[in-house]
């Protein structure tokens, strides 16, 4: 029995470290997918549009909800106005001031021509 020789050697396999590279990079890859889910399921301030009305020829009323994290932090939110071939005809940076956690806002967004439609492009905290 010690004269045969064991699969690897009579084959000529070798164990190479080279073979644990894909399961290196898999393990990465699911760790990276956990820290994404994480960091973006919990995001530092959630908007939800409530609605949006037209007010006159030159100004488009909006309104959202926003819930922020921190309420002693100031809140910049970009607003738009779109006209019917969705081109933007107004925009604004909305400064919501340090106070509650949730809230509802509602604004105008002054416009050049008539629009039919807003939205609430993003929210983030001043600087």
């Amino acid at each position: 029995m010690s004269g045969q020789l064991n699969m690897d050697d009579r084959y000529g396999r070798k164990k190479s470290p080279l073979r644990l590279i894909p399961y290196v990079i898999f393990a990465l890859l699911i760790g990276w997918l956990f820290w994404s889910a994480t960091h973006h399921s919990n995001p530092t301030v959630a908007v939800n549009l409530i609605s949006f009305k037209e007010i006159n020829e030159k100004s488009m009323g909006i309104t959202f909800d926003i819930t922020r994290n921190d309420p002693s932090q100031a809140i910049d939110c970009k607003l738009t106005a779109v006209d019917f071939d969705k081109y933007v005809v107004g925009e604004i940076v909305h400064r919501i001031p340090a106070g509650d956690k949730s809230l509802r806002v509602t604004t105008q967004i002054p416009t050049r021509v008539h629009s039919v439609s807003a939205d609430v492009v993003r929210c983030y905290p001043a600087n």
